[in-house]
C-alpha cells in the first residue's frame, strides 16, 4: 500500500513540474493563428449549443475552453450572417481582441489547456499502470502463482537460480534479478529465463562458432549475418530483390514507393542490429527477421 501512494505521489508530483515548467516557459506566449477561432467556437459550443463555427475541427478540446470562459471574461457572440471562411475567421477574431479583453481570455485558456493535459496526462499514466499491473498478475497466473518451480518447493533447475544470476557480468542487471528474487516479485522460473536471456542476449553466450573456416568464441565477424543470408537464401529470392531494387529506386514515381522504403529501411535496421549483436550462435536462424523485407522487394519487381 506505502509502494502505491508512493508512486502516485512521485506520478503528481512529475506531472505539477511539468506543468509549471510549461507555464513559466510559455506565459509571454501571444495568441497563436487558430486558438480565436477555436475559442470563439468553444463558447459558442459550452454556452449556447450552436455547433455552426469551425465545424472541420472535433469540439473535446474547443467546448472544454469554452466552458472555462465565463460570460464576464469573454461576452456571448452574437452571430451574423457568415459568407465564407475568412469571414468566419474574421468573426471570430472580432469577437475575442475587440469585443473583449483577449489578455483574460488567454489566461483562463491557458488554465483550461493546462487542466486537460495534466488530467490526460495522468488518465494515461495511470491505465499504463493499471495495464503493468494486469500484466503482471497475468503472468504469475500462467505460473499457477506459485513461486517456485516446482510442488516440491526447492531448486530443481539444470543449474540453480542463484548460479545462473551469477553468470550475468553486469553487476546492475545481477543485482536487479537478484532483488527481484528476493522479494518474490515474479516466479523463479521466469527470473531463471530472464537471467539467460540477458546473459546471452546483452552479454554473449560462449558458443563455439565455425565460420568460413575460422572458429570464433567471443563473438563473429560483423559480416557474419550478411554472409549467411547470401548463403543461405535461394538465388532466385536475392536475385529478385536486387532487381526489385534496382527498379524501384530507378523509377521516379513509383506507386507505394514511400512505404516500401520504410520497409526496406526497418529490413537494414534489424540486419544492423544483428551485425552488432551476439546471436551468431544460431546461424541463420536469428537472421529470419530480415526475410520479409526481402520478400517484400523482390515482389516489387512485379
Amino acid at each position: 500500500m506505502k509502494r502505491k501512494i508512493a508512486f502516485a505521489a512521485a506520478l503528481l508530483a512529475l506531472l505539477l513540474c511539468g506543468i509549471l515548467r510549461s507555464t513559466i516557459t510559455t506565459r509571454l506566449d501571444s495568441f497563436d493563428l487558430d486558438e480565436a477561432y477555436h475559442i470563439t467556437a468553444g463558447v459558442t459550443y459550452a454556452r449556447l449549443g450552436d455547433y455552426r463555427l469551425n465545424p472541420e475541427h472535433p469540439p473535446l478540446v474547443k467546448l472544454w475552453v469554452g466552458m472555462f470562459l465565463s460570460p464576464d471574461i469573454c461576452k456571448t457572440p452574437q452571430f451574423r450572417p457568415l459568407a465564407d471562411k475568412w469571414d468566419e475567421r474574421h468573426f471570430t477574431e472580432d469577437v475575442v481582441f475587440t469585443e473583449n479583453d483577449p489578455d483574460p481570455i488567454q489566461q483562463r485558456a491557458r488554465l483550461a489547456m493546462f487542466t486537460l493535459n495534466g488530467t490526460l496526462t495522468l488518465a494515461f499514466s495511470l491505465a499504463v499502470w493499471i495495464v503493468l499491473i494486469l500484466a503482471w498478475v497475468t503472468l504469475w497466473a500462467l505460473y499457477r502463482f506459485r513461486f517456485n518451480e516446482s510442488p516440491a518447493g526447492i531448486d530443481l533447475f539444470n543449474r540453480t537460480l542463484s548460479a545462473k544470476i551469477a553468470d550475468l557480468h553486469r553487476p546492475h542487471l545481477r543485482n536487479a534479478v537478484s532483488l527481484m528474487g528476493q522479494i518474490r516479485f515474479l516466479p523463479r522460473s521466469y527470473l531463471w529465463g530472464l537471467a539467460d536471456i540477458m546473459h546471452v542476449g546483452l552479454e554473449g553466450r560462449i558458443t563455439p562458432v565455425l565460420f568460413l573456416g575460422h572458429t570464433y568464441l567471443n563473438g563473429t565477424p560483423f559480416y557474419f549475418f550478411p554472409t549467411i543470408l547470401l548463403v543461405k537464401l535461394p538465388l532466385g529470392l536475392l536475385t529478385l530483390a536486387f532487381a526489385g531494387g534496382v527498379l524501384v529506386m530507378g523509377t521516379r514515381k513509383w506507386p507505394g514507393k514511400e512505404p516500401l522504403l520504410v520497409v526496406v529501411l526497418f529490413g537494414f535496421v534489424l540486419l544492423a542490429m544483428l551485425m552488432s549483436g551476439t546471436s551468431s550462435y544460431a546461424g541463420i536462424r536469428h537472421g529470419l527477421v530480415v526475410v520479409p523485407p526481402l520478400a517484400v522487394l523482390a515482389a516489387a519487381r512485379w
